[in-house]
């Protein structure tokens, strides 16, 4: 079975699924819904924008959906008001590499993001440290006798995450403690 004739099976199979075979979670008349397309790494920008959208309203870049806010059940619905069209760049995930491509931008936003107004523990006197203004360590975190170089990108240690003695990290870098 060739990729083409597998890829129509997999579309025709997508389009006989109907509203009632999808486990949607119904929402309570008059909430307000805000669905994002799964395949984006949100900007800051890009979060104003959708939080800043009411019922009703799609948010599109180059005929791609990126999100639409609806109220109560009207999942379904067109959008009643103008489709707005986002000017600025987007980061999507389409294919597994793109994780790879876009993981140092990702680990930058989510480092502002995480840190922004807040004070990082102490890094203990066994460390050595490059650049410590973007080395940044959770309450509980614990890293000893070991090197954080952050020259090149910003270190995160959550919240009882432990980096053990001798590593050499260089940022950036998010470590934070498996929950399993």
């Amino acid at each position: 079975m060739g990729a083409p004739v597998r890829r129509r099976a997999a579309q025709l199979h997508y389009r006989r699924a109907s509203p009632n075979q999808i486990p949607l979670h119904k929402a309570p008349p008059g909430a307000v819904t805000i669905l994002v397309n799964g395949h984006l790494l949100p900007s800051a920008g890009l979060v104003k924008t959708i939080t800043a959208m009411e019922p009703g309203q799609e948010l599109y870049k180059n005929g791609r959906l990126l999100a639409k806010v609806i109220s109560g059940e009207d999942f379904f619905a067109p959008a009643t008001l103008v489709r707005q069209e986002y000017e600025e760049d987007i980061r999507r995930v389409d294919r597994p590499w793109d994780i790879v491509q876009h993981n140092d931008a990702a680990l930058r936003d989510d480092f502002a993001l995480l840190t922004k107004g807040r004070k990082s523990a102490p890094v203990s006197k066994t460390n050595q440290v490059v650049n410590p203004a973007q080395i940044f360590l959770e309450p509980g975190a614990k890293v000893e006798c070991s090197v954080l170089n952050a020259a090149s990108g910003p270190i995160y240690v959550g919240k009882d995450a432990e980096i053990m003695e001798g590593n050499l990290i260089r940022g950036p870098l998010q470590w934070v403690k498996a929950r399993y």
